[in-house]
């Protein structure tokens, strides 16, 4: 192996890195702004920069939430079979919600809630939308999708099926699988140093056209254009812009998270993004010293290159 080679690989094993690490890193930072406005976010702490804690889940400075943990959940399966495995994702899953974890999406505890009462795996999701009532179009899918993007990051229509497969386990809405694919391409290509274009290349893989539409839109909307809403639409086009208009992963997450509203899942997204973009050294060490759950993520991060870049 070449001395450039070598180099080459350390890079894209930092974006990896990157990649996972930046996504717990946005979910801790953006968590305790869930479901503030952007204006009670600057009466009360300026610009939030750093680790808060606190918000209506009253967390630690750090500590994580249900994006970073189903992305956990989702890494964990992916490393263990060394492949997308439906049952064995939702395996990991239904021992998180028996966790108890501290927060959980509605649309997620209602789908994973029927398959542990015995429902199909494949069916539970579209119950929820069809027989309870629960809009399915919402971010939970999203905010957790990155590690199927970094398992295929060199394969990319498997990448495509495997996102839209890992959505509807929990969101039976096409905008959300749709959402997820775009995302996870764009990881693919961030990760293997293809910023450029990345975006007019990935929408091309889409037959959703609104999630084209939004995605396209997000390179020239403004700032307060943006809506922390909760819809994997208005998520996806969040953190698109955040990384868009900010050549740095720490300007870019800060933006994410200030949105308010679906911070958690907006900052996760954004950092899984900005951090595959940038790669791990353009995380702030004091975003790092503090990450609840870094040992594991760099750990499975670490595999995923090794099997989906390496091919080991």
């Amino acid at each position: 192996m070449t001395k450039s080679t070598m180099n080459d690989n350390r890079m894209i094993r930092d974006r990896y890195l990157g990649c996972l690490i930046g996504l717990g890193v946005g979910d801790a930072l953006g968590a305790p702004l869930g479901f503030m406005s952007p204006a009670v976010i600057t009466q009360r702490h300026g610009q939030a920069r750093d680790y808060l804690g606190g918000g209506w889940l009253l967390l630690r400075p750090g500590q994580v939430t249900d994006s970073a943990q189903m992305a956990l959940a989702l890494a964990r399966s992916l490393v263990r079979q060394r492949k997308f495995d439906v049952e064995d994702v939702v395996r990991e899953l239904l021992a998180w919600f028996e966790s108890e974890p501290t927060d959980m999406d509605k649309v997620v505890r209602a789908s994973l809630g029927l398959m542990k009462a015995g429902q199909s795996i494949l069916q539970a999701s579209k119950r929820v939308v069809e027989e309870l009532g629960i809009e399915a179009n919402g971010s939970a899918s999203l905010a957790r999708c990155a590690p199927v993007g970094l398992l295929h990051a060199k394969s990319l229509m498997q990448n495509v099926q495997d996102s839209v497969r890992q959505s509807k386990i929990t969101h039976w809405n096409d905008g959300a699988g749709g959402a997820c694919a775009l995302a996870n391409l764009l990881i693919a290509e961030y990760v293997a140093g293809r910023p450029d274009f990345a975006l007019a290349r990935s929408v091309e893989y889409l037959e959703d056209q609104a999630v084209r539409q939004a995605a396209v839109a997000a390179e020239t909307l403004s700032y307060d254009d943006l809506h922390s809403s909760g819809s994997a639409l208005d998520t996806l086009q969040c953190a698109l812009w955040c990384v868009l208009h900010h050549n740095d992963f720490e300007e870019a997450v800060i933006a994410a998270v200030n949105l308010g509203g679906e911070a958690g899942a907006v900052g996760a997204l954004t950092g899984a993004l900005a951090g595959a973009r940038h790669g791990l050294p353009a995380i702030p060490d004091r975003w790092l010293e503090e990450l609840e759950g870094r040992e594991e993520l760099t750990a499975l991060a670490d595999t995923l290159y090794q099997i989906g870049w390496l091919g080991e």
